[in-house]
């Protein structure tokens, strides 16, 4: 498997209530040395690029200078600065042994302070038995000097709000991000392998093949991969236990386990 590098044309689509999506469009005769981001599973679906559509009564302004000025650069891509979205970068599996990277704008939670920022450590070790927020929030303050014990509280939190998996996607890009052939990076690629593993149980779009592939290029064969999938059972039965203590019933395929 190898990711495809070709070079795009990006243009930005206002939706929503100040949303953007991203799209980018391969060229015809790209050579593999030059980055693309197509959007779309199939290279024969990637939409051409398209631009943001003009004022009623005046031209498009892309290209001008206040277009310019509201935009900048985020992930090597054009995108308007006055967004209510923030920018994901994702992997897709076009086929062929081949993955690209596409590129879109999640609706940005509010910009009010987090309810559960005000609590102290120990209160929040308290509410996060049956809490996901400040399961999350716990997660956040320790990930910086004990990721393994941030992992324990996004685990949790996933198991009290199983329909989001936000908190280890979270947690995977902020602890375990390094990549290579070193030894942290060989943990960090296991560690993001574990969690995109258990994340899959309640996301079928999470997709592990170019961790796979980022796992044989450091050094790492079938059977550490075999290991970290053990190692995601783990967790999933960690998940429901908790849901079942909690809640008394739970939502993790057993088959799964």
């Amino acid at each position: 498997m190898r990711v495809a590098k070709w070079a795009s044309a990006l243009a930005v689509v206002a939706i929503g209530a100040g949303a953007a999506m991203f799209w980018a469009a391969p060229n015809a005769t790209a050579p593999n040395d030059v980055e693309a981001n197509p959007a779309a599973a199939s290279p024969g679906q990637v939409p051409a690029a398209v631009e943001a559509p003009p004022v009623a009564g005046e031209s498009s302004v892309a290209g001008s200078p206040e277009y310019e000025a509201q935009t900048e650069i985020v992930m090597g891509i054009e995108v308007l600065k006055d967004r209510n979205c923030d920018v994901k970068r994702h992997y897709v599996d076009v086929g062929n042994g081949t993955v690209v990277e596409a590129f879109s704008c999640e609706k940005r939670a509010s910009s009010e302070p987090d309810e559960y920022e005000h609590y102290t450590t120990e209160e929040l070790k308290v509410l996060a038995y049956d809490t996901a927020g400040a399961a999350v929030e716990l997660g956040k303050r320790l990930h910086s000097n004990d990721p393994h014990a941030a992992k324990q509280y996004m685990l949790r939190a996933v198991a009290l709000q199983p329909e989001t998996v936000a908190p280890i996607n979270w947690l995977a890009a902020a602890s375990f991000s390094s990549r290579g052939e070193s030894k942290e990076a060989r943990e960090d690629i296991a560690n993001n392998y574990i969690l995109n593993r258990v994340a899959q149980q309640f996301d079928p779009r999470v997709r592990v093949d170019w961790l796979i592939q980022e796992a044989y290029r450091a050094g790492l064969s079938d059977a550490d991969i075999a290991l970290f999938d053990e190692l995601a059972k783990q967790d999933l039965r960690r998940i429901r236990d908790i849901q079942l203590e909690v809640t008394g019933e739970t939502s993790v395929d057993e088959i799964e386990l």
